[in-house]
């Protein structure tokens, strides 16, 4: 394992994480930090086979893997999302890992929906679905399976890009087949509202409790608006799952966190005394603001962008 490498976002050197953290998809792993994006990622990232094996499992997700009300109060966060971007009347959807929580429920009869599934089975299961629906639906394992002439004027991705190997690789590829005027919808977990919820320790100090282990990389919104720029997609709006003063204390707390593990200062008493304001804060707006209990829900930013 090298002392450096590149971001596999922004390309800019990275250092090791403080922490060697158990991951689900086999051995041990390393959390590398990006310097210039201020992205995480696993070091080393699974191989094929690990990563074969983990989506087998997905073919069973199609059944109740979620309470339905969970799965309608997503459906409505997405809808809300579309509506405010007037994005709900697409004619072509790429969707890229569709989950048991993904948009398919949204798709209307008449539109072509193109889903990305690595699971033979889940593909198969979408399409049935689908096609029972009225909607034209055609499923691949990669972005590169899709046809040259497909282009889709709405990209619709959540809770995906976390778990892919190469998450700039495959954003390139989707955008690089919309076109101008096409909307990107990325929903993912936002690190500064997964720290106190996980927890999870920003600059690659983990703690492996209540972590997501199959998770390969941890966004920050430099990240996101790293793979925005360089797909060439202007960001038109951020939509948070957490109550704006609640997600403003979360970011406050991920910045006293971000410095004082930057600085070494971890120990002083004026960092000491930031981090117990910062804490009550954070907590005082839980209690205040917006206390229904942590979850997957509760730390995910939508990112929505037009491609120019």
């Amino acid at each position: 394992m090298t002392a450096e490498q590149p971001c596999p976002i922004c390309g800019f050197a990275s250092r090791p994480g403080g922490t060697i953290v158990p991951n689900s998809l086999g051995r041990q792993r390393m959390f590398r930090h990006c310097q210039g994006c201020d992205h995480l990622w696993v070091d080393p990232m699974p191989d094929v086979a690990e990563v074969a094996t983990y989506y087998r499992t997905r073919a069973t997700m199609m059944g109740g893997a979620y309470p339905a009300t969970y799965l309608r109060k997503k459906l409505s966060r997405f809808q809300s999302v579309l509506d405010a971007h007037g994005c709900h009347a697409s004619n072509v959807i790429l969707e890229i890992g569709p989950g048991p929580i993904g948009m398919t429920d949204l798709v209307v009869p008449g539109c072509r929906y193109v889903g990305i599934e690595p699971s033979e089975e889940y593909r198969a299961a979408l399409t049935e679905r689908l096609s029972q629906r009225g909607v034209e639906c055609n499923c691949y394992e990669t972005v590169s399976d899709i046809p040259a002439a497909v282009q889709p004027d709405l990209f619709f991705s959540n809770a995906a890009f976390e778990h892919l190997v190469n998450p700039r690789e495959v954003f390139l590829a989707a955008t690089q087949l919309m076109p101008t005027g096409g909307i990107v919808v990325l929903g993912i977990p936002d690190r500064c509202v997964e720290l106190p919820d996980a927890p999870l320790v920003i600059s690659g100090a983990y703690s492996s409790r209540d972590f997501h282990s199959t998770h390969l990389h941890s966004f920050s919104e430099q990240s996101v608006l790293s793979l925005f720029g360089q797909a060439g997609v202007e960001r038109i709006g951020t939509h948070h799952a957490l109550r704006p003063g609640l997600a403003r204390a979360c970011r406050q707390l991920h910045d006293v966190l971000e410095e004082g593990l930057a600085t070494a200062r971890v120990t002083s008493a004026w960092w000491l005394a930031r981090y117990a304001r910062a804490m009550f804060v954070h907590r005082l707006a839980r209690w205040l603001i917006d206390p229904r209990p942590s979850g997957d829900d509760r730390c995910e930013a939508i990112y929505v962008g037009v491609k120019k």
